[in-house]
């Protein structure tokens, strides 16, 4: 192993002790520009998986790979995606924008911004909902490896939301709506638990949808 590998994974190690007719749909990517960190690439899922696969990170990687979210892509290449093509007219679903800007992270946006180690069969991946991951995964190694050889702290709690972002109702329904042909009923708050993946030492998440009543309108709440 090289002296650059060495760091790396000296640094990997630092960070996981820290802590039927149907309208033709958009082709647009999915991200509002509100959601993007713009001076971030995208790096793919594989590559969150080297900090956050242990246990002691709550196993967020295996969370994410158990639910449909990362078989995403590979659902574009199943029988139900070829019906559904054929009646919008669509040859390869695994191929086509309409399908692929909610079935990849990040799709339609400019290539400069994905580097190398990302893999559009990942499907939705973290950086569908925390987008673009290159600053965090830079900023969390640079911390790492500031802090080896010292006494480390168990857990940095809250983390810049310039280096990554959390996923909101409007993120979620840029996909999950009506213009899907496989749509169906979306409840923010319900899905949102779905695919829950706490730290350990978090008590709550931190995305905590409004509360609603019977009729689907939200509750304000007194101060």
């Amino acid at each position: 192993m090289n002296s650059t590998a060495k760091t790396t994974l000296s640094a990997v190690l630092a960070l996981l002790t820290i802590s039927a007719t149907w309208p033709m749909l958009s082709q647009d990517p999915v991200l509002p520009e509100s959601f993007d960190i713009a001076k971030s690439k995208f790096i793919g899922a594989k590559k969150c998986k080297n900090c956050h696969k242990s246990k002691s990170q709550g196993e967020i990687y295996s969370v994410w790979e158990s639910k449909p979210h990362a078989q995403a892509f590979e659902t574009l290449q199943g029988e139900k995606a070829a019906e559904v093509a054929k009646e919008l007219g669509i040859e390869k679903a695994w191929e086509a924008p309409e399908c692929l800007r909610c079935h990849v992270s990040g799709f339609g946006l400019d290539k400069k911004r994905f580097k190398r180690t990302f893999k559009a069969k990942q499907g939705v991946g973290c950086e569908s909902c925390h987008g673009p991951g290159e600053l965090h995964n830079k900023l969390r190694l640079k911390i790492a490896n500031s802090l080896e050889g010292t006494e480390e702290p168990e857990w940095v709690s809250e983390i810049p939301r310039e280096e990554i972002l959390l996923p909101t109702e409007e993120i979620c329904r840029s996909c999950h709506n009506e213009e899907s042909p496989t749509y169906k009923e979306f409840d923010f708050g319900k899905h949102l638990k779905e695919v829950e993946h706490l730290h350990p030492l978090r008590e709550k998440p931190r995305v905590i949808p409004p509360k609603k009543d019977k009729d689907g309108k939200i509750i304000v709440e007194e101060k």
